[in-house]
């Protein structure tokens, strides 16, 4: 088989897994803005849909992201058993947790608190005002010690709030 024939499988065996995963009402629109990310050299929505030939109007993307019509859990999870069902078994496979912090200028962003910053760069404080997020990654590591890592879920983990006495 050529290597776009290749290619051209399991892309296609990729996105039908996903579109299985999603909601028949939004398969359209989210294999719209797949095809968009996919083209799109950038991460952002807005680049995304700059790419591709609009069917539906701006609002509808919008509510497929905004108003969870898609549910991100459900996807994540298509996404880690397509990986463990295509990629030949590895001896290591290791899930990766990591926490991130994003700096906020505002009190009043969602869920900014103020947070150590392990990162110790020279023109930063040491506590810094920030959300946390996490993310979640499959690592695949081959017998000669080379990893490759997916990730596949972030989500804003919000601070506990401390009641004041």
């Amino acid at each position: 088989m050529s290597f776009q024939r290749l290619v051209t499988f399991r892309l296609s065996e990729w996105i039908s897994y996903f579109l299985a995963a999603v909601p028949p009402r939004s398969r359209r629109s989210f294999l719209e803005l797949l095809c968009g990310c996919l083209i799109s050299p950038d991460g952002w929505v807005t680049r995304a849909l700059s790419h591709i030939s609009l069917r539906c109007h701006w609002t509808t993307y919008y509510k497929l992201l905004e108003r969870e019509s898609l549910r991100t859990q459900v996807l994540a999870i298509a996404q880690v058993r397509w990986l463990l069902s295509v990629l030949p078994p590895l001896p290591i496979v290791e899930l990766i947790i990591d926490d991130t912090l994003v700096l906020r200028h505002s009190t009043k962003a969602p869920g900014a608190t103020i947070h150590f910053d392990h990162s110790h760069k020279h023109n930063r404080p040491r506590y810094v005002l920030a959300q946390n997020w996490v993310g979640l990654a499959l690592t695949l590591r081959s017998r000669s010690g080379k990893a490759l890592s997916f990730p596949f879920a972030c989500a804003w983990c919000p601070a506990p709030v401390i009641p004041t006495s």
